[in-house]
C-alpha cells in the first residue's frame, strides 16, 4: 500500500471511529438522559397502560353514538344536533374524521409510547373503539396480537390489550360484564392469562384491563366496579392457586386519592380482603425509587382544581412484591411525562414560593389538527413498569420512613 493509501485508510478509520462514538453517544443520550427510558433483560417484561383519548375509526358502529368521529359529509353527522351539551355538540358538528387524521392520531400514540424505550411486551389501551382501529394501532406499533372487548358502553369505547409473545405465552381470556352491578351499560373488564416462557412453569399472569365509570359519576359506581374486579380475582385465584397466580390490574380507574367511598382503599387494597392488591406507585414510593421525583405525581391533570390525580394505575397481587420469585421491579415504575407530551399551563395569583406559577400538563389530543405539532396526544399520560420472572439475586431491604436515600 502506498503512502496515499495509508493516509486514506487512516482518515477512513478515524471517520469510522468518530461515527461510532457519535452513535454510541446518541444511544447513551436516549437511555441515560431520559428518566422514562426502560430496557428489559431476557427474564423481564415491560407493561404499559395508556388512555389514548378517543381512538376511533371513521365507520359508524351500529348502536353506538360515534357521530363525532365520522367524516364531515357522513349522513349520520346530523345526529350531532341531538346532543344536549353545547360543547360536545359543536365539536361533533365540526370534527371531520378523515383517514389522514386517523393516521396522524396513530402516529402520535406511537410517538408517545416511544419515550419509554423499546416497545412494551404488553400494552393496555383505554378509549379505543373496535377491532378495526385496534388492528390499525397494532400494525402501527408493531404488535403481533391483540384482544378487545365489546362493551355495551353507549359511546362505543372499549379496552384492548396488545402484546407480543416472545417472552409470554397466551393461555385464555374473557370479558367481565359489570352492567348488572353498575345498573347501567359501562365498560367491560378484560381478563387475559399468560404464562412466562422463563421462570416457574406453574406461574400464571392474570392481566385485568379496566376503564371504570367516569369522575362525573358517583364514586359508589367505582366501588361496584371494584367489587366486580375483586370477585373475578377471587375466582381465578382459587382456580390457579394463590402462590401461582400473579395478578396485574391496570388501566384507567377514574379514581382520585381523596374521593369517598374510595374503591381502592375500601376494596382493592383493603387489607381485610384475602387477595388484596398493592398499588405499584405507592409501592415504588415506599421503596424509595430514585425516579419518583423525575416524573409527574399523577397521570391526569384536573383543570378547575388544578391538581394531579392518579387515575391510571397498576395494582398487583402481594406475591409480586416478593423478590424471591416473579416480582415487580419497584424502581421501574414510570409516569411517562416528557416535555413533548405536555404543554405549559400558567396560573394567575400565585406569588408564593411554595407554588409554581406554571406547570407542564398533558397535551390533550385535538381531533381537528392536521399536523403533529398541533395534534396533541391525550389528556392522560401513559404509565409503565417491569415484571421480572426470576428472583432478584440482590434484594434490597425497603428503607423505612425517615431514613436517608
Amino acid at each position: 500500500m502506498d503512502v496515499h493509501g495509508q493516509h486514506r485508510q487512516g482518515i477512513l478509520g478515524r471517520a469510522a471511529l468518530s461515527l461510532l462514538a457519535l452513535l454510541m453517544g446518541a444511544s447513551a443520550w436516549g437511555a441515560g438522559n431520559n428518566p422514562f427510558y426502560l430496557t428489559t433483560d431476557r427474564d423481564e417484561i415491560k407493561i404499559m397502560t395508556y388512555n389514548v383519548l378517543n381512538l376511533f375509526d371513521n365507520v359508524h358502529d351500529e348502536g353506538k353514538s360515534d357521530w363525532t368521529f365520522l367524516p364531515i359529509n357522513h349522513p349520520l353527522k346530523k345526529e350531532c344536533a341531538k346532543m344536549r351539551n353545547p360543547y360536545y355538540r359543536e365539536a361533533c358538528e365540526q370534527v371531520d374524521w378523515t383517514p389522514d387524521r386517523i393516521k396522524l392520531k396513530l402516529g402520535q400514540i406511537k410517538h408517545a409510547i416511544s419515550f419509554q424505550g423499546p416497545l412494551p411486551d404488553i400494552l393496555a389501551v383505554e378509549e379505543i373503539e373496535n377491532a378495526n382501529i385496534t388492528r390499525m394501532l397494532a400494525q402501527e406499533l408493531g404488535y403481533k396480537h391483540f384482544l378487545i372487548t365489546d362493551s355495551p358502553d353507549g359511546r362505543g369505547i372499549d379496552v384492548a390489550l396488545l402484546y407480543n409473545d416472545d417472552k409470554i405465552e397466551y393461555i385464555e381470556h374473557e370479558e367481565i360484564d359489570a352492567t348488572a352491578a353498575l345498573n347501567y351499560p359501562g365498560r367491560n373488564i378484560l381478563r387475559v392469562h399468560f404464562r412466562p416462557r422463563t421462570g416457574r412453569i406453574l406461574d400464571v399472569i392474570g392481566v385485568y384491563v379496566n376503564h371504570w365509570p367516569a369522575q362525573m359519576i358517583s364514586p359508589i359506581k367505582r366501588v361496584e366496579a371494584a367489587r366486580v374486579l375483586a370477585r373475578a380475582i377471587d375466582t381465578q385465584t382459587t382456580k390457579v392457586g394463590k402462590d401461582n397466580y400473579k395478578v396485574i390490574a391496570l388501566g384507567d380507574f377514574n379514581l382520585t386519592q381523596v374521593e369517598t367511598p374510595n374503591a381502592f382503599h375500601h376494596v382493592i387494597t383493603n387489607p381485610y380482603w384475602q387477595n388484596a392488591l398493592v398499588d405499584v406507585q405507592d409501592y415504588s414510593e415506599v421503596r424509595r425509587s430514585p425516579y419518583r421525583y423525575q416524573m409527574p405525581p399523577g397521570s391526569y391533570w384536573i383543570n378547575g382544581i388544578d391538581s394531579w390525580r392518579r387515575l391510571d394505575r397498576f395494582a398487583v397481587s402481594q406475591n409480586l412484591t416478593d423478590e424471591s420469585g416473579m416480582h415487580v421491579v419497584y424502581d421501574s415504575f414510570r409516569i411517562v411525562g416528557p416535555a413533548e407530551l405536555t404543554r405549559s399551563k400558567s396560573f394567575s395569583g400565585r406569588s408564593s414560593d411554595f407554588y409554581a406559577t406554571s406547570m407542564q400538563v398533558p397535551f390533550r389530543a385535538n381531533p381537528m389538527a392536521d399536523s403533529p405539532k398541533d395534534a396533541g396526544y391525550s389528556d392522560h399520560l401513559p404509565i409503565v413498569m417491569k415484571i421480572k420472572f426470576t428472583a432478584n439475586p440482590n434484594p434490597k431491604k425497603p428503607k423505612q420512613t425517615g431514613e436517608e436515600d
